[in-house]
């Protein structure tokens, strides 16, 4: 039986929308009465406003994917002294600023107002200090409630254009700071800054990113600026609007969402037509740069009221710059998981039965991205080279170059 303190309450933008319990070791989640009497919005496709109580296996997927994973998490659950495969108590330590706008707090706190909420300047010297790995980092950054989903090292921060800040007391970041990924993936940072920068500069929706110290800096999609107010938005990712859990994210190697399941999420949403060609090209232009980590936790969809579309892409990476990494798709093109095994047969079956999308649209959005990354591929790698000086952006340079090569014959054949 659960007791007094087995619950958090969970919050959508300054609303009070329902209690998250444990159940045993189960997580159940049930709406307040109040909050269905507004008419509020959703917190999930999964979890539409209704009075029941959701088991389990509803809550959990959605819950379980606003939390850190890999060895963040291990790291953040020994400096609380928590068992890594506790999300509840996890989510109670940390879940006070999650992405989107949800906030997760123990039952016995509320969600403090606009005028108690305030940010600390971060000096560039105690940058290092942000992260897990380093000392001091629970009293910084843990400590304030911030939590962000992935794998990755990341904090959410606000950032005024010149100087960074620690959020305070439920105050809302801005941006999220990555710092490089370690000795056994060089240069992540300048990858992922040329990556997002390609993609930008051919014309699709990303977020705003910069070089910040040898950090990776990316403004935050679910935030809106209101008359010089940081006000959050509803966002989830593929895996939680799937009802996934984050130990399902890969297709090839999990079982997890596939294309055909992320584009019939699509169906609904409030732009389906458009948002189908977007989700096209996150899958052509992660094959192109190399990219076999996009998974479905990597694309998300973003609350327009009642409505949701979906959000701009990011976590944008080469990962075959990387030798040791697993080379197979995250997600299968067609039936097919390896990029050099991949035929034009494999294109009609992802347009067919994937995307059902005419093949035609599929080749003709293959080629108009080949032809646009091949043009603005080397100018993007030698400003971000400029910019960071690492010597792993020639080499990402040389994988799409090959991809474009090979996926023209495809295209053309």
């Amino acid at each position: 039986m659960a007791k007094a303190n087995d619950h958090l309450g969970v919050y959508l933008h300054e609303s009070f929308v329902g209690q998250l319990s444990l159940q045993g070791r189960d997580l159940t989640f049930k709406y307040d009465s109040q909050y269905l009497k507004t008419d509020g919005p959703t917190l999930s496709v999964r979890l539409p406003l209704s009075e029941q109580l959701y088991g389990d296996d509803i809550a959990r997927p959605f819950f379980a994917n606003l939390l850190p994973e890999g060895g963040f998490r291990r790291e953040l659950c020994r400096q609380y002294g928590i068992s890594e495969a506790n999300d509840f108590a996890l989510l109670k330590a940390i879940g006070g600023d999650c992405a989107g706008a949800v906030s997760i707090l123990p039952d016995d706190e509320v969600l403090l107002g606009a005028s108690k909420r305030n940010y600390h300047l971060l000096e560039k010297h105690d940058l290092a200090n942000l992260f897990p790995q380093q000392q001091n980092s629970k009293m910084m950054v843990a400590g304030q409630r911030l939590s962000l989903a992935g794998a990755q090292n990341k904090v959410p921060l606000y950032f005024d254009g010149t100087d960074l800040y620690i959020p305070v007391n439920g105050a809302p970041s801005s941006h999220i700071l990555k710092p490089a990924m370690g000795e056994e993936y060089p240069g992540s940072v300048a990858n992922e800054l040329f990556c997002n920068k390609l993609a930008d500069e051919i014309g699709l929706t990303v977020p705003q990113t910069e070089w910040f110290y040898g950090h990776y800096l990316i403004e935050r999609y679910d935030r809106i600026d209101k008359n010089g107010q940081i006000n959050r938005l509803h966002q989830e990712d593929f895996c939680q609007a799937l009802g996934y859990l984050p130990t399902q994210k890969y297709q090839t190697t999990e079982g997890g969402p596939g294309f055909k399941q992320c584009f019939q999420l699509l169906n609904g949403s409030g732009i389906p037509v458009f948002d189908k060609k977007r989700l096209l090209e996150w899958g052509l232009f992660n094959l192109i740069i190399g990219n076999a980590d996009a998974h479905a936790k990597n694309i998300s969809i973003l609350y327009r009221g009642s409505s949701y579309q979906l959000a701009p892409l990011y976590d944008l990476i080469c990962t075959a710059v990387y030798p040791g990494l697993d080379n197979k798709l995250a997600m299968k093109i067609g039936g097919e998981n390896r990029l050099q095994w991949l035929s034009l047969r494999h294109l009609q079956r992802f347009a067919e039965e994937d995307a059902d999308i005419k093949v035609k649209m599929v080749h003709n959005e293959l080629k108009k991205m080949l032809q646009n990354i091949s043009e603005a591929a080397p100018s993007v790698a030698q400003k971000v080279f400029s910019l960071t000086g690492e010597k792993i952006v020639a080499k990402i340079l040389e994988i799409i170059n090959k991809n474009c090569e090979k996926l023209s014959k495809i295209s053309s054949s």
